[in-house]
């Protein structure tokens, strides 16, 4: 019984140690995007909410090649303040 119990005790102490060790010897999170060239070259998804034509209009006629990508590779999301699924009408 003695011998079941440290068997089982040496078993969960070396898995613990050796998530903890994986846990700690890399980060579990990205850097942060902190600027629109960023955001373009991530390759991560994204969408922009649309509340009107000016935004289009400031960032396709910009003459920042990285706004105009921006604005290029967007992916149009429509504006909802209380969307039907969440509310649950």
């Amino acid at each position: 019984m003695i011998g079941s119990w440290m068997l089982f005790s040496l078993l969960i102490t070396s898995a613990y140690g050796g998530i903890l060790a994986a846990h700690l010897s890399r980060p579990s999170v990205a850097a942060p995007i902190d600027s629109m060239g960023e955001i373009v070259s991530s390759g991560l998804p994204w969408h922009i909410v649309l509340y009107g034509d000016e935004v289009g209009t400031v960032l396709s006629e910009s003459e920042d090649p990285v706004e105009r990508a921006f604005w290029r590779d967007k992916t149009p999301a429509p504006f909802e303040v209380f969307p039907v699924d969440e509310v649950g009408n």
